[in-house]
C-alpha cells in the first residue's frame, strides 16, 4: 500500500470539492488558499510515505507530517486535524483483520512517547483554539502523563477529531466512508462526492469548530440556520453564513472528516 500517494490524494479530493466555508477553488481565506492547501497535501503524503514505509512510531510520523506541512506553506496551518484524523486510518489498515479493529488496536496502544510527539504537533501550529483552562490545553502544554486516548477522551464533547478517536473512527468507518461511496455511485466523481459528503456532515450537527470558537449556544443556533440553507439549496444564504471574513464559522472539523472519509472510501474501491 503506498500511503503517500493514497494520503496526498484524500487530501486533494478534499480542497477540491467545492464546500462553502471551506477554502475550496472558488474561495480564499484572507491568509490561505487552495495552493497552500495543495503544497501541504504533497508535503504531507511524503511523510506519511516515509513513516509507514521505515516503519516510524505514529506520534513520530505525525510530527513529521505537520512539520513537513508547516514547512510547505511557510508556517499556515492547514493540516493538522486532518493529519490527526488520517493517521490512526493508515496506522490501522492491515491484511488479515478488520480495519476497525486494527484502528482501535492503534488508538489503544498509543504510548506516552507518542503523545508527546502528537502534542509538539499540535504545539508547533501555535493553536488559537485551545482557550486557557481547557483540559486539552494544559495537558498539550505540559509534558503528557496520560495517553493520548485518554487525552481526547477529555475534548470528545467538543472535538469531533477527538471524538473519532473515543469511538475508533466508527463514525467514519461505518457511515461517513459508506455515504461517500454511495455518493461516488451516483455522481461518478470524487470531489463531488465529498460536497455531498460535507453538507450531510453539516445537516446532522453543529461543527465542533464552531463550538470551539463560539461556545454550544451560539453554535447550535448557527446549525438551525445552516440547516434551513442546505436543504433549501440556498447557496448564497450558505455562503452568507459560513464564509466570514474572520473564519469563526469555518466548518474544519468536518473537512478533515471529509479527507479521512476518502480515504477509507478509497482504499476499499481499490483494494476490493
Amino acid at each position: 500500500m503506498h500511503w503517500g500517494d493514497i494520503v496526498t490524494t484524500s487530501l486533494l479530493v478534499e480542497v477540491s470539492a467545492d464546500k462553502i466555508g471551506n477554502v475550496r477553488p472558488t474561495h480564499r481565506f484572507s491568509d490561505v488558499g487552495p495552493e497552500h492547501f495543495i503544497a501541504s497535501a504533497f508535503a504531507v503524503g511524503a511523510a506519511f510515505e516515509r513513516g509507514t514505509a521505515e516503519g516510524l512510531a505514529f506520534g513520530d510520523t505525525v510530527l513529521s507530517a505537520m512539520e513537513a506541512s508547516l514547512a510547505a506553506t511557510q508556517g499556515r496551518n492547514v493540516h493538522l486535524g486532518s493529519i490527526l484524523a488520517l493517521a490512526p486510518l493508515v496506522y490501522g489498515y492491515g491484511p488479515g483483520r478488520p480495519w476497525a479493529q486494527g484502528v482501535r488496536a492503534v488508538i489503544e496502544g498509543l504510548t506516552l512517547a507518542d503523545t508527546d510527539a502528537v502534542f509538539r504537533a499540535i504545539r508547533a501550529t501555535r493553536p488559537r483554539w485551545l482557550a486557557p483552562g481547557e483540559t486539552v490545553a494544559d495537558d498539550v502544554y505540559r509534558e503528557p502523563t496520560r495517553p493520548l486516548l485518554a487525552v481526547f477522551a477529555s475534548a470528545a464533547g467538543y472535538d469531533w477529531i477527538a471524538r473519532e478517536y473515543v469511538r475508533g473512527f466508527a463514525t467514519v468507518l461505518d457511515h461517513w466512508a459508506p455515504s461517500l461511496a454511495r455518493q461516488l455511485e451516483r455522481s461518478g466523481d470524487w470531489s463531488e462526492a465529498a460536497r455531498r459528503t460535507f453538507y450531510a456532515m453539516l445537516l446532522s450537527e453543529p461543527d465542533s469548530f464552531w463550538i470551539r470558537k463560539n461556545g454550544w449556544e451560539a453554535a447550535a443556533a448557527q446549525h438551525a440556520r445552516v440547516k434551513r440553507a442546505i436543504i433549501a439549496e440556498d447557496w448564497t444564504t450558505l455562503s452568507r453564513l459560513l464564509d466570514d471574513a474572520d473564519n469563526r464559522w469555518n466548518p474544519g472539523t468536518f473537512a478533515d472528516l471529509v479527507a479521512a472519509s476518502v480515504l477509507v472510501a478509497w482504499v476499499r474501491r481499490w483494494s476490493a
